[in-house]
């Protein structure tokens, strides 16, 4: 059942429901009326916490607030719940609730009529921000069918190992048939559905080198269509994308990231979304978080000081940039704002995604045209092949980066197009090479669903910079079907792949083979660990060889191209091995090559 506070002269009378939901039901109601004419849902953070935890949301309850400021407490059979969503009747919450502290976080709905909950997802592990979505259908199905979205953690490493991943997941009310919605080796986050029935989330970009930052991407409700939205614009961190009911989307920046994510307001708009990004508050002192639509161009959030100190809730105005707070107590964090109303639902979605078919189809028109930073850069002939790899998340308890691995190369025809059939679900790097097998442009990872067939100009590409349809070279042919079995993927590795090569013909000695050479066996670490320590920190940029002086002194020039700040650096650079030296065979050059490209991994 829910426990209603009501703000008295002397403590708020509550049920006696144990000691640890009294010291939430003592504290301090609300300062006064909300100046809404509807009920606010909202996660109350209690400022003092047990000492040691680590999650933003610990012991955190969601509360109902009326708009005289009388609250009720909607989860008090949990020890902590967040992330509120409301049904788009108003009658339901989708909420993350843990029952006890060891608990994991799974996905439960509540009848706000009742009081009653019901569990709607458990899995192994965390399951965050449930969002209820429009509905589905085939063009064969007999009726159109309801689910809601998830964030789901999995017992897999991120890119680089720095946490565990988080992708979308997609699950019926009943709580069967999960499916998933996004195959991105990373963090993706705050999930929210648009008016257009696509759903726009934040997603992490972490590279080799470390995180690059957060942007906004927007996907159907089948995984299908992946696309970046809002392109480079504004801070480097982005996260928290709401719609309003006047086509703008309103979300956080700030940079550097913080904590809880929380930074300024800004948009874009959902009908030019890649030229129309503003600003919409700049005072350095205040900090928002989770914007939510209200009615018109109002939205909800949640505004904290910059210093520190309880967050309040407050309606803000996108129009005139005129903000009210409409609830704050000093004992409480109050987020995650929901108006408690009737929302029309977005629009509904056909699916092709058929899981009984293992691979989906990929096509670009024009590869050339895949990046407006290169496009008038890149000569006619210059790309010569797809080299695509498959990302393999590492396991188990200790933290270790992605393993790439090859699926193989195709060539992109003479009009820069390509046409492949690729395993679905899985996360995939693209690479255009050139003639000597160097990758120019890398992509961020991608992914196709079962028997999707997505066209492609570049996942990152402006909408408005699509090309007119033409009958490309690659669509005149099958697709190549780049899918051999598991046990046939290469991985290249220092240890297997690279350092017998390097003994081999560097080691020779009409090369490096003096006494001096890192090769041999020296106190302090193996001769392998001396000269992969001695590339990575002389010779190589990991994940790009164009940029390496190893690649330069293979060469014997400066391969870096124009748009590489790297290109302006002068020779001579003697080229390896030395012409008295038995030269590197092809396959030996491409594996050092390839090594690099995909990362430089000791293993």
């Amino acid at each position: 059942m829910c426990h209603k506070t009501r703000t008295t002269r002397g403590c708020p009378r509550t049920r006696v429901l144990g000691a640890w939901v009294l010291l939430f039901l003592c504290a301090r109601s609300l300062a006064g009326p909300t100046g809404l004419d509807v009920s606010l849902v909202a996660t109350r953070v209690p400022v003092a916490r047990t000492p040691g935890s680590n999650e933003v949301f610990d012991q955190a309850q969601l509360v109902r607030i009326a708009p005289d400021g009388t609250t009720e407490i909607l989860t008090p059979d949990f020890h902590s719940a967040c992330d509120p969503d409301v049904s788009h009747d108003g009658q339901r919450l989708l909420f993350a609730g843990k029952p006890a502290p060891e608990s994991t976080w799974q996905v439960h709905e509540l009848d706000l009529a009742t009081g009653r909950h019901r569990r709607v997802v458990s899995t192994a592990g965390d399951c965050r921000s449930p969002v209820y979505l429009s509905r589905l259908f085939t063009l064969d199905s007999p009726e159109p069918w309801s689910t809601l979205l998830y964030v789901g953690t999995e017992d897999a490493w991120n890119v680089t190992g720095s946490g565990w991943i988080r992708n979308l997941f997609n699950v019926r009310l009943d709580g069967t048939e999960p499916r998933r919605v996004t195959a991105n080796p990373a963090d993706n986050l705050d999930p929210f559905q648009a008016w257009d029935g696509r759903v726009l989330y934040a997603s992490r970009r972490l590279t080799a080198a470390g995180v690059d930052g957060s942007r906004l991407f927007a996907v159907n409700l089948d995984g299908t269509d992946y696309e970046h939205y809002g392109a480079e614009q504004g801070g480097r961190f982005q996260r928290m994308p709401c719609t309003t009911a006047e086509g703008l989307v309103v979300f956080v920046e700030s940079e550097p990231s913080s904590p809880d994510g929380a930074g300024q307001l800004a948009a874009v708009t959902e009908s030019r979304p890649h030229h129309s990004y503003r600003r919409l508050t700049g005072d350095e002192s205040l900090l928002y978080l989770n914007p939510a639509p209200l009615r018109g161009s109002e939205v909800l959030a949640a505004r904290r000081p910059a210093s520190g100190g309880p967050a309040s809730l407050v309606v803000f105005d996108t129009h005139t940039g005129i903000e009210r707070r409409v609830a704050r107590d000093p004992n409480f964090d109050l987020r995650q704002p929901k108006a408690l109303q009737e929302r029309a639902r977005p629009d509904g979605r056909s699916t092709v995604v058929n899981t009984e078919f293992p691979n989906g189809v990929l096509f670009a028109m024009n590869c050339y045209d895949a990046d407006e930073r290169l496009a008038d850069q890149l000569e006619p002939g210059m790309l010569k092949t797809l080299r695509v790899i498959e990302g393999v998340p590492a396991t188990g308890v200790t933290p270790a980066p992605i393993n790439r691995r090859l699926l193989g190369e195709v060539p992109i025809e003479a009009d820069g197009s390509v046409n492949i059939e690729l395993p679905a679900d899985l996360p995939i790097e693209l690479q255009a090479l050139d003639a000597d097998g160097v990758a120019l442009a890398t992509c961020g990872w991608i992914w196709v669903k079962q028997k999707e067939n997505r066209g492609c100009i570049g996942c990152h590409e402006d909408p408005e910079r699509t090309p007119e349809n033409l009958f490309v070279d690659a669509m005149k042919k099958p697709s190549v079907i780049v899918a051999p079995p598991p046990g046939e993927r290469r991985s290249v590795g220092f240890c297997r792949d690279v350092m017998p090569i390097l003994e081999r013909r560097c080691g020779a000695t009409d090369c490096h083979g003096g006494i001096e050479a890192p090769w041999r066996e020296a106190e302090g670490g193996s001769a392998a660990e001396q000269v992969y320590n001695l590339l990575r920190t002389h010779y190589i940029t990991p994940g790009t060889a164009r940029t390496s002086r190893l690649v330069w002194h293979l060469a014997g020039h400066n391969t870096a191209r124009s748009w590489d700040k790297e290109s302006a650096q002068p020779g001579p650079f003697k080229q390896m091995p030395p012409r008295k030296a038995t030269p590197l065979e092809a396959q030996e050059r491409r594996t050092l090559i390839e090594w690099i490209d995909l990362g430089a991994t000791w293993e």
